[in-house]
């Protein structure tokens, strides 16, 4: 029952962490694509 526990622990630690980085990687993109986007907006909305 021990040996379960910690090995469940383990698990929400690098998951959580997996998650952490996942998300941090995937949020950057969003951003980064967020301004890719605005700065088109802008560019045609000056160009027209």
């Amino acid at each position: 029952m021990n040996d379960t526990t910690v090995v469940q622990e383990n698990e929400e630690n690098k998951f959580s962490w997996s998650g952490f980085i996942v998300g941090l990687i995937v949020g950057g993109a969003l951003f980064l694509l967020t301004i890719q986007i605005v700065k088109a907006l802008m560019f045609s909305l000056t160009a027209a």
